[in-house]
């Protein structure tokens, strides 16, 4: 590594100013009437700057997908998609529960139906209130975890989120 005093780095400097005012002046038109100067410019740190150490960004989701390739970028938005999925299999499982319930109750109805006697009747209506109570009780308690859990997981997933964030 070379070291440059301070004169050297203010002329380095300088010259990068100062063709960085010549360069609107070196359009198309001024390139076939001055060729020596474009080739002047092209020996210039500030061309080379340009042209060499830069890449143009002509679209924001290039740069996204080049960054979801990095592995700590990959391995944070695959345990975020994990919470997501387990998210997704509580709420799956309460409106199983709850479907699974609503199709009891329809089966008892549908043998009321049928030819039974007012005893069968009576007991078949018991059993439709004791499972009415009980399924408001689980499904209070259901609901209770199942929502302090997704709260816990969108919590965590936040975390994940901010991380991604700042790297």
């Amino acid at each position: 590594m070379q070291i440059y005093g301070r004169h050297a780095v203010a002329d380095v400097l300088g010259d990068f100013v100062a063709y960085r005012n010549i360069r609107p002046m070196l359009g198309k038109e001024n390139l076939e009437k001055n060729p020596e100067e474009f080739e002047k410019y092209k020996d210039t740190l500030f061309y080379n700057l340009k042209t060499k150490c830069t890449k143009k960004v002509k679209d924001e989701s290039l740069l996204i997908k080049s960054i979801e390739k990095h592995p700590s970028i990959v391995k944070v938005n695959s345990e975020i998609s994990e919470f997501d999925n387990r998210i997704k299999v509580l709420q799956d499982n309460f409106k199983l529960n709850l479907v699974a319930y609503k199709n009891r109750i329809k089966e008892i109805k549908n043998l009321m139906k049928s030819n039974l006697s007012d005893l069968e009747k009576g007991v078949l209506k018991m059993t439709i209130v004791d499972q009415q109570k009980s399924f408001r009780k689980t499904n209070k308690l259901d609901k209770k975890i199942m929502v302090g859990e997704i709260k816990d997981l969108k919590k965590t997933k936040k975390a994940y989120e901010k991380e991604t964030d700042k790297e």
